[in-house]
């Protein structure tokens, strides 16, 4: 099926908008996989400078945090290095997380139009397909981009459509 007018992308970009949340960072390893994916072999430097210029710990003192053997050890509650790693979290930017959708249902709005097989030739037709709560299957399928199974939701024969064109689309899981 071909799919105009970006409409896969549409579709993607409105799940994933409406599937994910963004959050400062919380613990030690996700500031680490932070610094690892944006410095790259400097990550450890970056993030001691970053802690010792927080908490005012001289730089070595904080360098045996990220001691191999101590990299997986999270900070003990209630310590400086514990507050010194919540607010770096909120100085770095936010992270993109999912949001729990166990037992919701997507609702999808599309605005566009279904290019249809009659016989040999095809047609455009427009077709109201907007509002439909989709149950749990079809969101999962969805949620994996499988625009086929919003169309089995909506008893559209996904056989007989040969294109689509997507102008808007939304998301929301109720």
């Amino acid at each position: 099926m071909d799919v105009s007018g970006n409409g896969y992308d549409l579709l993607n970009q409105a799940i994933e908008e409406a599937s994910t949340e963004y959050r400062s960072m919380e613990t030690k390893a996700e500031m680490v996989a932070y610094y690892q994916e944006t410095y790259g072999k400097g990550w450890r430097v970056q993030i001691q400078r970053a802690i010792s210029n927080l908490t005012g710990t001289k730089y070595n003192s904080v360098r045996r945090q990220f001691d191999p053997s101590r990299l997986n050890n999270a900070p003990v509650k209630g310590s400086e290095n514990e507050k010194a790693f919540k607010e770096l979290g909120q100085q770095l930017p936010p992270m993109q997380v999912p949001k729990d959708l166990k037992g919701k249902q997507a609702i999808v709005s599309l605005n566009g139009a279904m290019l249809i097989e009659s016989g040999r030739k095809s047609r455009t037709s427009k077709a109201d397909i907007r509002g439909q709560k989709l149950d749990s299957k079809h969101t999962n399928e969805m949620k994996r981009g499988n625009m086929e199974s919003i169309f089995d939701a909506w008893g559209i024969g996904y056989g007989v459509i040969s294109g689509v064109e997507v102008y808007s689309v939304s998301v929301d899981f109720v």
